[in-house]
């Protein structure tokens, strides 16, 4: 624990006395964990209690495969389901090109290529939604190695 960029020894909970009034920094670390820096104000005759939770870097790190996981699972769903739109538009043409020469099915290929034609925008639409997911996602993901690589948390 520091106190104003001075090493205070020992663990917490410790109650350190005689601290003029004033403003001060906190920053509290341990080995695997984020450090963290707190304002404290001091005030004259009164008791300043100091409350934190630090956080594991393991704790981020299984975060982040996490949302890496969450991220995959919106990519391949993106994709299928833009992929599915895309021959069902397809397979409605080639379906409607049949429709032109038909003479027997024609009514069957009719019905076809209208149901092919209804589902491939709204497959590409349901694509497109996951792939909005997705950069929400790799802006938490970069945050969250952001605060491993500066080591540490304001509060």
């Amino acid at each position: 624990m520091f106190l104003n960029n001075k090493s205070i020894y020992g663990t917490t909970a410790q109650t350190l006395n005689n601290i003029p009034t004033g403003n001060y920094t906190v920053l509290f670390t341990k080995p695997g964990y984020l450090k963290l820096e707190k304002d404290i104000n001091v005030e004259w005759n009164k008791r300043t209690s100091v409350f934190v939770q630090l956080v594991s870097i393991a704790s981020i790190e299984k975060e982040i495969q996490s949302l890496k996981r969450k991220r995959n699972i919106w990519l391949g769903s993106g994709a299928f389901l833009a992929g599915l739109g895309g021959y069902f538009k397809y397979a409605a043409n080639k379906h409607y090109d049949e429709y032109q020469t038909a003479e027997s099915n024609a009514t069957a290929l009719f019905e076809q290529l209208e149901k092919e034609d209804k589902l491939a925008p709204i497959s590409l639409g349901l694509g497109g939604a996951c792939f909005t997911r997705i950069v929400p996602i790799n802006t938490e993901i970069k945050e969250l190695k952001n605060k491993i690589e500066t080591e540490g948390v304001r509060e």
